[in-house]
Protein backbone atom coordinates (compact mmCIF):
# COMPACT_ATOMS: atom_id res chain seq x y z
CA UNK A 1 0.00 0.00 0.00
CA UNK A 2 1.40 3.42 -1.24
CA UNK A 3 1.99 5.95 1.40
CA UNK A 4 0.49 9.56 0.82
CA UNK A 5 2.24 12.79 1.51
CA UNK A 6 0.55 15.80 1.59
CA UNK A 7 1.75 19.21 2.15
CA UNK A 8 -0.21 21.87 3.43
CA UNK A 9 -0.35 25.26 1.42
CA UNK A 10 1.93 28.23 2.53
CA UNK A 11 5.29 30.40 3.35
CA UNK A 12 6.28 29.18 6.69
CA UNK A 13 10.05 30.29 8.10
CA UNK A 14 12.36 28.82 10.66
CA UNK A 15 16.09 28.18 11.60
CA UNK A 16 18.75 25.01 12.04
CA UNK A 17 18.70 23.96 15.05
CA UNK A 18 22.24 23.03 15.05
CA UNK A 19 23.65 26.21 13.47
CA UNK A 20 20.05 28.73 13.80
CA UNK A 21 20.76 29.64 9.98
CA UNK A 22 17.29 30.75 9.16
CA UNK A 23 15.43 28.19 6.62
CA UNK A 24 12.33 27.88 4.79
CA UNK A 25 9.43 24.98 6.09
CA UNK A 26 6.91 23.33 5.48
CA UNK A 27 4.25 20.47 6.93
CA UNK A 28 3.51 17.34 5.60
CA UNK A 29 0.69 15.17 6.18
CA UNK A 30 1.40 11.79 6.50
CA UNK A 31 -0.69 8.80 8.27
CA UNK A 32 1.14 9.29 11.56
CA UNK A 33 0.48 12.97 11.46
CA UNK A 34 1.19 16.40 10.57
CA UNK A 35 4.85 17.36 10.58
CA UNK A 36 6.82 20.45 9.92
CA UNK A 37 10.33 19.86 8.22
CA UNK A 38 12.88 22.04 7.23
CA UNK A 39 16.52 21.20 5.46
CA UNK A 40 20.43 22.61 6.42
CA UNK A 41 22.74 22.75 3.82
CA UNK A 42 24.84 21.88 6.39
CA UNK A 43 22.78 19.63 8.98
CA UNK A 44 20.23 18.22 6.78
CA UNK A 45 16.74 17.52 7.38
CA UNK A 46 14.59 17.93 10.74
CA UNK A 47 11.25 16.66 11.05
CA UNK A 48 8.96 17.26 13.97
CA UNK A 49 5.47 16.07 14.92
CA UNK A 50 3.09 19.25 15.57
CA UNK A 51 -0.42 17.67 15.37
CA UNK A 52 -0.36 13.58 15.72
CA UNK A 53 -4.72 13.73 13.99
CA UNK A 54 -4.04 15.61 10.92
CA UNK A 55 -8.23 16.62 11.01
CA UNK A 56 -7.75 18.48 14.69
CA UNK A 57 -4.37 20.21 12.68
CA UNK A 58 -6.82 21.14 9.68
CA UNK A 59 -9.62 22.22 12.36
CA UNK A 60 -7.29 24.79 13.42
CA UNK A 61 -6.31 25.98 9.73
CA UNK A 62 -10.26 26.53 9.33
CA UNK A 63 -9.28 29.69 11.51
CA UNK A 64 -6.34 31.52 9.11
CA UNK A 65 -9.71 33.02 7.66
CA UNK A 66 -9.46 35.46 10.91
CA UNK A 67 -5.52 35.97 11.28
CA UNK A 68 -3.55 38.64 10.81
CA UNK A 69 -0.10 37.84 10.18
CA UNK A 70 1.36 41.01 10.41
CA UNK A 71 4.37 42.17 7.71
CA UNK A 72 6.86 39.91 6.80
CA UNK A 73 10.60 41.06 8.90
CA UNK A 74 13.47 39.18 7.60
CA UNK A 75 15.45 39.43 10.91
CA UNK A 76 12.65 37.51 12.48
CA UNK A 77 13.14 36.28 15.42
CA UNK A 78 17.07 36.68 15.47
CA UNK A 79 16.74 40.69 16.40
CA UNK A 80 13.86 40.05 18.44
CA UNK A 81 11.68 42.64 20.94
CA UNK A 82 8.03 43.73 19.54
CA UNK A 83 8.79 45.60 16.77
CA UNK A 84 6.47 47.11 13.41
CA UNK A 85 5.98 43.49 11.94
CA UNK A 86 4.74 41.87 15.42
CA UNK A 87 0.98 41.49 14.97
CA UNK A 88 -0.63 40.89 18.61
CA UNK A 89 -0.78 42.81 21.66
CA UNK A 90 0.15 41.32 24.86
CA UNK A 91 -2.63 38.84 26.37
CA UNK A 92 -0.43 38.50 29.12
CA UNK A 93 2.81 40.28 30.32
CA UNK A 94 5.59 38.18 31.65
CA UNK A 95 7.93 39.55 34.29
CA UNK A 96 10.36 37.33 35.87
CA UNK A 97 11.38 38.56 39.49
CA UNK A 98 14.13 35.56 39.78
CA UNK A 99 15.70 32.90 38.01
CA UNK A 100 16.44 30.77 41.43
CA UNK A 101 13.97 28.21 42.22
CA UNK A 102 13.35 26.36 45.33
CA UNK A 103 12.87 22.61 42.99
CA UNK A 104 15.10 21.16 40.98
CA UNK A 105 12.59 19.53 38.37
CA UNK A 106 13.95 17.02 35.56
CA UNK A 107 11.84 19.47 33.02
CA UNK A 108 12.12 23.32 32.85
CA UNK A 109 11.76 25.71 30.09
CA UNK A 110 13.70 28.18 32.23
CA UNK A 111 16.42 25.87 33.22
CA UNK A 112 16.43 27.41 36.49
CA UNK A 113 18.31 24.40 38.28
CA UNK A 114 21.52 25.23 36.28
CA UNK A 115 21.96 28.58 36.33
CA UNK A 116 25.04 29.68 38.75
CA UNK A 117 24.24 33.24 38.63
CA UNK A 118 21.13 34.43 39.39
CA UNK A 119 18.74 37.16 38.61
CA UNK A 120 17.16 39.43 41.10
CA UNK A 121 15.72 42.52 39.56
CA UNK A 122 15.20 45.15 42.24
CA UNK A 123 12.27 47.36 42.47
CA UNK A 124 12.84 50.41 40.06
CA UNK A 125 14.31 47.57 37.78
CA UNK A 126 10.69 46.23 38.11
CA UNK A 127 8.95 49.46 38.20
CA UNK A 128 10.58 50.15 34.44
CA UNK A 129 9.24 46.79 33.09
CA UNK A 130 5.43 47.24 34.49
CA UNK A 131 5.71 50.79 33.25
CA UNK A 132 7.16 49.40 29.82
CA UNK A 133 4.16 46.66 29.86
CA UNK A 134 1.52 48.96 30.65
CA UNK A 135 0.35 50.99 27.46
CA UNK A 136 -0.14 47.42 25.76
CA UNK A 137 -0.78 49.16 22.37
CA UNK A 138 -4.52 50.15 23.73
CA UNK A 139 -5.58 46.95 24.96
CA UNK A 140 -6.37 46.02 29.07
CA UNK A 141 -2.92 45.13 30.55
CA UNK A 142 -2.56 41.82 32.64
CA UNK A 143 1.17 40.81 34.41
CA UNK A 144 2.12 38.03 35.36
CA UNK A 145 4.87 37.38 37.62
CA UNK A 146 7.30 34.09 37.24
CA UNK A 147 10.64 32.86 37.06
CA UNK A 148 12.69 30.57 38.67
CA UNK A 149 9.82 30.36 41.15
CA UNK A 150 9.04 34.57 42.02
CA UNK A 151 7.40 34.17 45.68
CA UNK A 152 11.81 33.66 46.47
CA UNK A 153 11.96 37.13 45.59
CA UNK A 154 12.19 39.54 48.33
CA UNK A 155 10.15 42.19 46.50
CA UNK A 156 7.18 39.67 45.64
CA UNK A 157 4.62 41.36 47.26
CA UNK A 158 6.11 44.66 46.28
CA UNK A 159 6.10 44.20 42.50
CA UNK A 160 2.36 43.23 43.00
CA UNK A 161 1.23 45.92 44.88
CA UNK A 162 2.61 47.84 42.04
CA UNK A 163 1.03 46.49 39.33
CA UNK A 164 -2.06 47.16 41.06
CA UNK A 165 -1.05 51.04 41.57
CA UNK A 166 0.01 51.17 37.85
CA UNK A 167 -4.08 50.08 36.93
CA UNK A 168 -3.11 46.62 35.32
CA UNK A 169 -6.19 44.72 35.27
CA UNK A 170 -5.39 41.60 36.35
CA UNK A 171 -2.36 40.47 38.73
CA UNK A 172 -1.30 36.39 38.69
CA UNK A 173 2.00 34.73 39.83
CA UNK A 174 3.16 31.61 38.15
CA UNK A 175 4.50 29.42 41.59
CA UNK A 176 5.01 26.07 41.78
CA UNK A 177 2.97 26.35 45.04
CA UNK A 178 5.31 25.60 47.22
CA UNK A 179 4.62 28.73 49.46
CA UNK A 180 1.16 29.18 49.46
CA UNK A 181 0.79 25.07 50.03
CA UNK A 182 2.85 25.83 53.51
CA UNK A 183 1.34 28.56 54.89
CA UNK A 184 -2.39 29.93 54.23
CA UNK A 185 -0.88 33.39 55.61
CA UNK A 186 0.74 33.71 52.51
CA UNK A 187 -1.70 33.01 50.10
CA UNK A 188 -3.68 35.79 52.43
CA UNK A 189 -0.63 38.04 52.51
CA UNK A 190 -0.35 37.96 48.33
CA UNK A 191 -4.43 38.77 48.42
CA UNK A 192 -3.50 41.70 50.38
CA UNK A 193 -1.08 43.36 48.28
CA UNK A 194 -3.70 42.95 45.27
CA UNK A 195 -2.64 39.25 43.62
CA UNK A 196 -5.99 38.08 41.94
CA UNK A 197 -4.71 34.58 40.42
CA UNK A 198 -2.42 31.85 40.59
CA UNK A 199 -0.99 29.57 37.99
CA UNK A 200 -0.17 26.78 39.68
CA UNK A 201 1.97 23.87 38.66
CA UNK A 202 0.38 21.01 38.53
CA UNK A 203 1.14 17.95 36.53
CA UNK A 204 -1.46 15.67 37.68
CA UNK A 205 -2.98 13.87 40.54
CA UNK A 206 -0.87 11.22 41.87
CA UNK A 207 2.79 11.14 43.67
CA UNK A 208 4.11 9.03 41.47
CA UNK A 209 3.51 11.87 38.34
CA UNK A 210 5.59 14.15 40.60
CA UNK A 211 8.28 11.85 41.50
CA UNK A 212 8.79 11.54 37.41
CA UNK A 213 7.98 15.39 36.58
CA UNK A 214 9.37 16.50 39.63
CA UNK A 215 11.43 14.66 41.61
CA UNK A 216 9.53 14.32 44.62
CA UNK A 217 5.91 13.74 46.03
CA UNK A 218 3.69 17.12 45.71
CA UNK A 219 0.19 16.05 45.97
CA UNK A 220 -0.24 17.03 49.56
CA UNK A 221 1.24 20.41 49.33
CA UNK A 222 -1.01 21.14 45.77
CA UNK A 223 -3.90 20.28 47.29
CA UNK A 224 -2.80 22.33 50.43
CA UNK A 225 -2.45 25.47 47.88
CA UNK A 226 -5.47 25.07 46.16
CA UNK A 227 -7.09 25.53 49.67
CA UNK A 228 -5.71 27.87 50.87
CA UNK A 229 -6.07 29.83 47.61
CA UNK A 230 -9.67 29.43 47.95
CA UNK A 231 -9.69 30.67 51.53
CA UNK A 232 -7.92 33.75 50.46
CA UNK A 233 -9.98 34.44 47.45
CA UNK A 234 -7.46 33.51 44.51
CA UNK A 235 -8.34 32.35 41.37
CA UNK A 236 -5.98 29.43 40.25
CA UNK A 237 -4.83 27.92 37.25
CA UNK A 238 -4.04 24.78 36.78
CA UNK A 239 -0.72 24.81 34.87
CA UNK A 240 0.05 21.35 33.59
CA UNK A 241 3.48 20.33 31.76
CA UNK A 242 2.78 17.10 29.22
CA UNK A 243 4.80 14.71 28.45
CA UNK A 244 4.00 11.31 26.02
CA UNK A 245 4.38 8.22 28.16
CA UNK A 246 4.82 10.16 31.55
CA UNK A 247 1.35 11.82 32.06
CA UNK A 248 -0.84 12.31 29.73
CA UNK A 249 -2.94 9.71 31.25
CA UNK A 250 -3.79 12.52 34.03
CA UNK A 251 -5.99 15.20 31.84
CA UNK A 252 -9.42 13.67 32.75
CA UNK A 253 -8.10 12.82 35.91
CA UNK A 254 -6.96 16.76 36.62
CA UNK A 255 -10.28 17.84 34.78
CA UNK A 256 -12.52 16.03 37.58
CA UNK A 257 -10.16 17.78 40.23
CA UNK A 258 -10.76 20.80 38.73
CA UNK A 259 -14.73 20.41 38.73
CA UNK A 260 -14.51 19.34 42.66
CA UNK A 261 -12.46 22.14 43.37
CA UNK A 262 -15.06 24.35 41.37
CA UNK A 263 -14.79 27.10 44.12
CA UNK A 264 -11.23 27.74 43.44
CA UNK A 265 -10.40 26.48 40.35
CA UNK A 266 -11.37 28.83 36.99
CA UNK A 267 -9.29 27.37 33.90
CA UNK A 268 -6.77 24.45 33.12
CA UNK A 269 -3.44 25.41 30.91
CA UNK A 270 -2.45 22.53 29.72
CA UNK A 271 1.79 22.78 28.19
CA UNK A 272 3.06 20.41 25.90
CA UNK A 273 6.47 19.71 27.01
CA UNK A 274 8.98 22.41 24.81
CA UNK A 275 12.79 20.39 24.42
CA UNK A 276 15.79 22.69 25.52
CA UNK A 277 19.02 21.71 24.00
CA UNK A 278 20.01 19.16 21.53
CA UNK A 279 17.30 15.87 21.82
CA UNK A 280 17.78 13.16 19.46
CA UNK A 281 14.50 12.52 16.81
CA UNK A 282 13.74 9.19 18.94
CA UNK A 283 13.49 10.49 21.93
CA UNK A 284 11.21 13.46 20.83
CA UNK A 285 8.92 10.99 18.85
CA UNK A 286 8.89 9.14 22.56
CA UNK A 287 7.91 12.20 24.55
CA UNK A 288 6.64 14.79 22.16
CA UNK A 289 2.69 15.23 22.86
CA UNK A 290 0.93 17.71 20.76
CA UNK A 291 -2.41 19.66 21.13
CA UNK A 292 -4.22 17.06 18.97
CA UNK A 293 -3.21 14.35 21.14
CA UNK A 294 -4.85 16.71 24.19
CA UNK A 295 -7.89 17.11 22.66
CA UNK A 296 -8.42 13.41 21.85
CA UNK A 297 -7.28 12.21 25.48
CA UNK A 298 -9.99 15.21 26.59
CA UNK A 299 -12.18 12.64 24.98
CA UNK A 300 -10.91 9.46 25.67
CA UNK A 301 -10.05 10.14 29.44
CA UNK A 302 -14.17 11.45 29.78
CA UNK A 303 -15.40 8.83 28.24
CA UNK A 304 -16.91 10.74 25.29
CA UNK A 305 -18.51 13.12 26.95
CA UNK A 306 -16.07 15.44 25.27
CA UNK A 307 -15.36 15.80 21.50
CA UNK A 308 -11.77 16.40 20.52
CA UNK A 309 -13.54 17.61 16.75
CA UNK A 310 -16.83 19.67 17.43
CA UNK A 311 -15.41 20.84 20.85
CA UNK A 312 -12.00 22.04 20.69
CA UNK A 313 -10.88 25.32 18.77
CA UNK A 314 -8.01 27.49 18.23
CA UNK A 315 -7.40 29.94 21.24
CA UNK A 316 -7.90 32.58 18.64
CA UNK A 317 -11.35 31.93 17.92
CA UNK A 318 -12.35 33.35 20.54
CA UNK A 319 -11.14 37.07 18.96
CA UNK A 320 -14.48 37.90 17.86
CA UNK A 321 -15.96 38.05 21.55
CA UNK A 322 -13.10 40.04 22.12
CA UNK A 323 -14.53 42.55 19.13
CA UNK A 324 -17.82 41.94 20.37
CA UNK A 325 -17.37 43.00 23.91
CA UNK A 326 -15.84 46.56 22.48
CA UNK A 327 -19.25 47.50 21.52
CA UNK A 328 -20.19 48.03 24.82
CA UNK A 329 -17.20 49.69 26.11
CA UNK A 330 -17.71 52.70 27.89
CA UNK A 331 -16.80 55.96 25.69
CA UNK A 332 -14.58 57.16 29.11
CA UNK A 333 -12.80 54.19 28.64
CA UNK A 334 -9.99 54.61 26.24
CA UNK A 335 -8.70 50.86 26.71
CA UNK A 336 -9.83 47.69 24.33
CA UNK A 337 -10.97 44.64 25.58
CA UNK A 338 -8.10 42.11 25.86
CA UNK A 339 -8.07 39.84 22.69
CA UNK A 340 -5.95 36.63 22.06
CA UNK A 341 -4.70 36.69 18.60
CA UNK A 342 -2.21 34.21 18.57
CA UNK A 343 -2.07 32.07 15.44
CA UNK A 344 -4.22 29.15 14.98
CA UNK A 345 -1.72 26.68 15.80
CA UNK A 346 -0.09 27.87 18.91
CA UNK A 347 -3.37 26.95 20.89
CA UNK A 348 -6.63 24.58 21.40
CA UNK A 349 -9.26 24.29 23.81
CA UNK A 350 -12.93 24.77 24.58
CA UNK A 351 -15.18 26.18 27.52
CA UNK A 352 -16.83 23.80 29.83
CA UNK A 353 -20.32 24.60 31.69
CA UNK A 354 -20.17 23.16 35.11
CA UNK A 355 -22.51 22.30 37.77
CA UNK A 356 -21.02 23.14 40.97
CA UNK A 357 -23.59 20.99 42.97
CA UNK A 358 -24.08 18.04 41.12
CA UNK A 359 -20.73 18.41 39.08
CA UNK A 360 -21.91 17.52 35.83
CA UNK A 361 -20.14 18.96 33.31
CA UNK A 362 -21.33 19.84 29.34
CA UNK A 363 -19.16 21.07 26.98
CA UNK A 364 -20.40 24.84 25.35
CA UNK A 365 -20.36 23.66 21.92
CA UNK A 366 -22.79 20.67 22.87
CA UNK A 367 -25.09 23.11 23.46
CA UNK A 368 -24.40 25.67 20.51
CA UNK A 369 -22.81 26.20 17.06
CA UNK A 370 -19.61 27.61 18.43
CA UNK A 371 -18.72 28.26 15.03
CA UNK A 372 -21.54 29.93 13.87
CA UNK A 373 -22.19 32.44 17.01
CA UNK A 374 -18.02 33.41 16.76
CA UNK A 375 -18.99 34.23 13.03
CA UNK A 376 -22.08 36.01 13.70
CA UNK A 377 -20.14 38.28 16.55
CA UNK A 378 -17.31 38.83 14.07
CA UNK A 379 -19.52 39.73 11.41
CA UNK A 380 -21.47 42.16 13.79
CA UNK A 381 -18.11 43.44 15.17
CA UNK A 382 -17.31 44.12 11.63
CA UNK A 383 -20.52 45.68 10.77
CA UNK A 384 -20.55 48.25 13.44
CA UNK A 385 -19.57 52.47 12.86
CA UNK A 386 -19.15 52.67 16.43
CA UNK A 387 -16.46 51.69 18.46
CA UNK A 388 -17.80 52.05 21.49
CA UNK A 389 -21.05 52.88 24.34
CA UNK A 390 -23.69 50.97 22.81
CA UNK A 391 -26.32 50.38 25.44
CA UNK A 392 -25.59 47.31 27.31
CA UNK A 393 -28.97 46.10 27.60
CA UNK A 394 -28.78 46.34 23.79
CA UNK A 395 -25.81 44.39 24.21
CA UNK A 396 -27.73 41.64 26.18
CA UNK A 397 -30.44 41.44 24.64
CA UNK A 398 -28.60 40.82 21.37
CA UNK A 399 -26.33 38.15 22.44
CA UNK A 400 -28.90 36.11 24.09
CA UNK A 401 -30.63 36.23 20.63
CA UNK A 402 -27.26 35.18 19.34
CA UNK A 403 -27.20 32.30 21.25
CA UNK A 404 -30.77 30.82 21.06
CA UNK A 405 -30.25 31.47 16.95
CA UNK A 406 -27.17 28.93 17.30
CA UNK A 407 -28.79 26.61 19.27
CA UNK A 408 -28.01 22.77 18.72
CA UNK A 409 -31.90 21.10 18.27
CA UNK A 410 -30.24 17.63 19.66
CA UNK A 411 -28.22 19.50 22.27
CA UNK A 412 -29.15 19.74 26.09
CA UNK A 413 -31.75 22.45 27.15
CA UNK A 414 -30.57 25.45 28.51
CA UNK A 415 -31.63 28.88 28.80
CA UNK A 416 -29.54 31.22 27.11
CA UNK A 417 -30.15 33.85 29.02
CA UNK A 418 -28.85 32.55 31.73
CA UNK A 419 -25.74 31.43 30.28
CA UNK A 420 -25.79 35.33 29.18
CA UNK A 421 -25.88 36.01 33.44
CA UNK A 422 -23.14 32.97 33.76
CA UNK A 423 -21.09 34.85 31.81
CA UNK A 424 -21.47 38.33 33.29
CA UNK A 425 -21.00 36.74 36.53
CA UNK A 426 -17.74 35.84 35.74
CA UNK A 427 -16.14 39.08 34.80
CA UNK A 428 -18.09 40.52 37.92
CA UNK A 429 -20.94 42.39 36.02
CA UNK A 430 -18.13 44.37 34.04
CA UNK A 431 -19.88 44.15 30.77
CA UNK A 432 -24.02 43.88 31.29
CA UNK A 433 -24.25 44.36 34.86
CA UNK A 434 -27.05 41.66 34.94
CA UNK A 435 -25.22 39.70 37.15
CA UNK A 436 -26.38 40.20 41.06
CA UNK A 437 -24.09 37.41 42.33
CA UNK A 438 -20.56 36.19 41.27
CA UNK A 439 -21.53 32.89 41.42
CA UNK A 440 -24.40 30.78 39.91
CA UNK A 441 -24.93 27.26 39.85
CA UNK A 442 -23.56 26.74 36.26
CA UNK A 443 -20.16 28.17 35.73
CA UNK A 444 -17.85 28.57 32.93
CA UNK A 445 -13.95 27.22 33.06
CA UNK A 446 -11.67 26.72 30.05
CA UNK A 447 -10.05 24.13 29.25
CA UNK A 448 -7.20 25.02 26.95
CA UNK A 449 -3.53 23.90 25.65
CA UNK A 450 -0.84 26.22 24.30
CA UNK A 451 2.18 24.48 22.78
CA UNK A 452 5.32 26.91 23.04
CA UNK A 453 7.99 26.18 20.76
CA UNK A 454 11.40 24.88 21.19
CA UNK A 455 14.27 24.60 18.36
CA UNK A 456 12.85 21.83 16.34
CA UNK A 457 8.89 22.93 15.41
CA UNK A 458 9.72 26.77 15.65
CA UNK A 459 8.12 29.18 13.23
CA UNK A 460 8.81 32.81 12.53
CA UNK A 461 4.84 33.36 11.95
CA UNK A 462 3.49 31.99 14.85
CA UNK A 463 5.99 33.69 16.83
CA UNK A 464 5.53 37.24 15.00
CA UNK A 465 1.74 36.69 16.35
CA UNK A 466 3.09 35.52 19.86
CA UNK A 467 0.22 37.00 23.29
CA UNK A 468 2.46 36.15 25.72
CA UNK A 469 5.36 38.20 26.13
CA UNK A 470 7.97 38.99 28.57
CA UNK A 471 9.29 42.56 29.45
CA UNK A 472 12.94 42.41 30.55
CA UNK A 473 14.68 45.16 32.04
CA UNK A 474 16.74 46.55 28.99
CA UNK A 475 13.85 48.03 28.19
CA UNK A 476 12.59 45.23 25.07
CA UNK A 477 9.19 43.45 25.49
CA UNK A 478 9.90 40.03 23.96
CA UNK A 479 7.67 37.10 22.56
CA UNK A 480 7.71 33.76 25.03
CA UNK A 481 8.92 31.46 22.26
CA UNK A 482 12.30 33.67 20.95
CA UNK A 483 13.03 34.04 24.75
CA UNK A 484 13.00 31.03 25.68
CA UNK A 485 13.88 28.94 22.79
CA UNK A 486 15.71 29.75 18.92
CA UNK A 487 17.61 33.18 19.84
CA UNK A 488 16.26 32.27 23.49
CA UNK A 489 17.16 35.75 24.69
CA UNK A 490 16.44 34.45 28.49
CA UNK A 491 20.41 33.92 28.49
CA UNK A 492 21.76 37.05 26.95
CA UNK A 493 19.55 39.06 29.75
CA UNK A 494 19.94 37.19 32.65
CA UNK A 495 23.46 37.30 32.26
CA UNK A 496 23.86 41.26 31.19
CA UNK A 497 21.43 41.95 34.51
CA UNK A 498 22.71 38.96 37.27
CA UNK A 499 23.06 39.76 40.66
CA UNK A 500 20.61 42.59 42.59
CA UNK A 501 18.93 45.33 40.97
CA UNK A 502 19.05 48.92 42.27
Amino acid sequence: MSVVFKEVPGEWTSFCPECFQPLDARFETTPHGVFTVKTCPSHGETRDLLFRHPALFDRCMEYMKWHDPGPANPDCPQDCGLCHAHASPSAITTIDLTNACNMHCPFCFAAAEKKEEQFWPGPEQIRSMLELARPNRGHMATVQFSGGEPTLSPHFFEAVSMAGELGFLWVQAVTNGIKLGRSPDYALQAKAAGLKGVYLQFDGVEDRIYRATRGQDLMALKEAAVEHCRAAGLSVTLVVTLIKGVNDDQVGPILNFAIDHLDAIVGLSFQPLAFTGRVPYAERMQKRYTLSDLAVDMETQTGGRINALRDFVPLSATRPISEYMDLFRPSEQSEKALVCSCHPLCGLGTYILVNGRTKEFIPLPQLFDWDGILQELHDRAAASKRAWGRSRLWGAVELTRVLFRHRRKDGPKFSALQLVKIFDAMTGGRVFHLSKKRRYEWRLILAAGMHFMDNYNFLAERSRSCVVHYATPDGRMIPFCTYNSGPTFRNAIEEQFKGGGA
